[in-house]
């Protein structure tokens, strides 16, 4: 996705005349969007964490956020981003184990790490692998590099 910093670039310079969208590989058709109309919301209470997010479930997309035990989540809390849908792959070509890693109980666990809002707004936080724990806290790098990008000079 977009850094926010350059998101409202954008919407400084052209409006509201793009979208954002989130999928993968293995669920090749649109998991979510952010609108037009969500970036043009700008009265919107929420607008400023709307616009750092990735949108909604887009139909017949499902989309949750799960813990390692795969138990959906409350509002707000950051996991594992899962999708099911008609798009979702059957598996990986000739790799069973990885298939049976990637997919079970017929939802995709995208490895990407996210939340959702009480409006299933989805906002991804980085991928699990480039988690960095320091002294019990999660660091993710992708929150690091959105504050280097509002940093002067």
């Amino acid at each position: 996705p977009m850094y926010v910093a350059d998101i409202r670039r954008a919407l400084r310079v052209m409006g509201p005349r793009f979208v954002q969208i989130y999928g993968q590989g293995e669920s090749p058709m649109t998991g979510t969007v952010l609108s037009r109309a969500h970036l043009a919301d700008v009265a919107h209470p929420r607008h400023e964490q709307r616009i750092a997010s990735v949108g909604v479930a887009q139909t017949p997309v499902r989309i949750r956020v799960a813990g390692p035990d795969g138990r959906s989540l409350p509002p707000g809390e950051v996991g594992e981003v899962l999708i099911r849908g008609d798009s979702v792959m059957a598996g990986y070509w000739r790799n069973p184990e990885a298939s049976v890693a990637a997919i079970r109980d017929g939802w995709l666990w995208t490895g990407d790490m996210g939340a959702l809002d009480a409006d299933g707004f989805l906002t991804l936080k980085d991928r699990s692998k480039d988690l960095i724990i320091s002294g019990g806290s999660n660091i993710y790098p992708r929150e690091v590099e959105e504050v280097l990008l509002e940093a002067p000079g």
